[in-house]
């Protein structure tokens, strides 16, 4: 497997958790270390080779495209952000996929050597995991031979090998069929769910998603004032 050439950030969301921040301002524009969560992604992954960039925008859909109109990002709208999560707001990149790529969300900050690990990998497809022990409002990992087994909040801690970052590496292949089960969850009237709701279900039907896994490196999913009360704490420069 070569290095991927694309990256799918989904960025549709309302950020309602860190209201009044996101009143006016779609959480991904929201700035630790004097950059936003989003532009900071996108440099990364700029320095690390990838030029081929969708971002799925919804809330306040104006405001990201101006804010990063600079970059040569390709841009899906999914209009019915208000009422989705995730897993949805990924199915309307479906088209933009040509190779394997990098999937993000857009709310997350993480040292480098994290998105570095995820690249140099050369294994088909994986989710990057912090090997931890989590909390009852984390994504938690169950891993067996190192590969996903299942991926949600409700599995019990004693099975929970960490938490999934919000980083992973699909070839071109799986990153078909992902959207085609997603289609169908969609069908079946799963607009709300998790993007992991879909890896649990590709694993099921015979799917290999493998565990690139770390720790002692800083990442953090900003989903409230705490998250980026601590954020401001991992990674503001002095």
């Amino acid at each position: 497997m070569g290095r991927p050439k694309q990256a799918i950030i989904v960025a549709a969301g309302v950020g309602s958790r860190l209201r009044p921040l996101t009143n006016d301002l779609p959480k991904s524009l929201i700035e630790v270390d004097g950059q936003s969560i989003l532009r900071r992604s996108i440099h990364q992954m700029i320095g690390h080779g990838i030029k081929d960039i969708a971002v799925v925008v919804g809330y306040r859909k104006e405001m990201i495209i101006e804010h990063i109109r600079d970059f040569p990002v390709t841009f899906f709208y999914n209009p019915f952000y208000k009422i989705t999560n995730n897993m949805a707001s990924l199915w309307f990149a479906a088209p933009f996929i040509k190779g394997d790529f990098i999937y993000s969300h857009s709310d997350i900050v993480y040292d480098v050597p994290l998105l570095t690990k995820l690249m140099e990998d050369r294994r088909e497809n994986i989710l990057l995991v912090e090997k931890k022990e989590c909390g009852a409002e984390e994504m938690k990992v169950q891993v067996e031979d190192g590969c996903l087994v299942a991926s949600s909040k409700e599995i019990p801690r004693e099975r929970s090998y960490g938490e999934w970052t919000g980083l992973a590496r699909f070839s071109a292949v799986f990153g078909a069929r992902l959207m085609e089960i997603i289609s169908h969850l969609i069908e079946q009237g799963h607009q709300m769910a998790y993007d992991t709701l879909a890896f649990n279900r590709t694993v099921e039907q015979g799917s290999v998603i493998e565990i690139a896994s770390f720790t002692g490196l800083n990442w953090i999913e900003i989903d409230s004032i705490d998250d980026l009360q601590q954020a401001h704490e991992l990674f503001v420069t002095a």
